[in-house]
């Protein structure tokens, strides 16, 4: 299909909403980059190219095509493109009249799980990996599920029964937002005072079932109790992380200088001698590396940084379905309030 630079994707983009037809649906697989602001952020093409949340926009409304698009982005920082919500993928300038939604793996922030370098793929934790299995209407162990995505009845596992389920499952850091979920904090605002009116939103609801009755969540308050202990332990740990780190970094240099004191050349891989010098004094510069006390330092120190980044990770871990949690609480809640106030925001939303 060619190769994955820019220029072909709108291409192939082009063609497709020329075809009409049922709702296209676009699916990203690939790595993404952070921008200052959620509508800069990108995933990463050919030769240097991106593709970014504006350019996209804009691509679909310079079309007269009345095509439906759907988008899937597996990517870190994918939810900057949750802002396709709106015209010009731009707030200010209100909620886009195009149809077009779409499903994220995480949010403009945060990265996503996957490159998991273990052979084992069933020990894979990822959104998109239950999102891809609760498609076919099972887990990732290969368990029918269908009851549970399904959650319309009608037969079918459609793509946001799939997310929701994926959001329930998956033990990963994935934070995964919708455009519908964007868009909806945005029409409701700051303002979240007043009147309410039920609205259903079944996919949230099992969302909070799901994770409420693995996790033994009582209320709102628990979790944001839970949340809150778990970010003090990370953000201390980060804290002792960085000043680890600053101690191996310490050792390093100094080592360095031991080195290059007696084997200058040591730091210029080019330097006509640079050979010569690891082949007849590489058992002195080895026994030097073993009687340092600066090198043990530094070994003691990566060691210890090893174990606190496994740790660091198993907190994030535990932090994301609480996070997970409290947004589908939060969207039910704003949800009810755009149901009171109605009108045209209710009626796009």
């Amino acid at each position: 299909h060619g190769p994955a630079t820019r220029r072909s994707f709108f291409e192939a983009l082009e063609s497709a909403l020329a075809d009409g037809g049922e709702p296209l649906l676009v699916y990203v697989a690939a790595h993404g980059d952070r921008g200052e602001l959620p509508l800069d952020s990108s995933v990463l093409l050919w030769a240097g190219d991106e593709l970014d949340p504006v350019s996209i926009a804009e691509a679909l409304e310079a079309r007269t095509s009345q095509r439906r698009v759907r988008i899937v982005m597996t990517s870190c920082y994918a939810g900057g493109f949750a802002e396709l919500a709106f015209r010009g993928a731009d707030e200010t300038l209100g909620p886009t009249v195009a149809d077009r939604c779409g499903l994220f793996a995480t949010a403009w922030d945060s990265e996503a799980s996957g490159c998991d370098p273990s052979p084992d793929r069933a020990a894979h934790e990822s959104w998109a990996r239950h999102f891809l299995a609760a498609l076919e209407g099972h887990d990732t162990a290969g368990r029918d599920r269908r009851e549970q995505i399904d959650l319309d009845g009608d037969g079918a596992t459609g793509l946001l029964g799939a997310h929701a389920f994926a959001r329930s499952a998956a033990t990963s850091v994935d934070l995964p937002p919708t455009t519908s979920t964007r868009l909806l904090r945005a029409l409701v605002g700051r303002d979240r005072d007043g009147a309410r009116r039920a609205y259903p939103l079944p996919e949230e609801e099992s969302v909070l079932r799901a994770i409420g009755t693995r996790l033994g969540i009582e209320s709102e308050g628990d979790v944001q109790a839970r949340l809150d202990r778990l970010v003090t332990r990370r953000v201390e740990l980060e804290a002792a992380m960085q000043a680890r780190a600053d101690e191996g970094d310490g050792a390093w240099f100094e080592l360095s200088g031991e080195l290059l004191s007696r084997w200058p050349v040591l730091d210029d891989p080019f330097h006509p001698d640079f050979s010569r010098v690891l082949e007849t004094e590489g058992d002195a510069i080895a026994r030097h590396l073993e009687r340092s006390p600066l090198y043990l330092a530094w070994l003691e120190a990566q060691e210890d940084l090893d174990a606190m980044t496994d740790t660091h990770a198993a907190l994030q871990v535990e932090e994301a379905p609480l996070r997970r949690w409290l947004e589908a609480h939060e969207t039910l809640d704003l949800a009810s309030r755009l149901a009171a106030i109605g009108g045209e925001s209710l009626a796009r939303w």
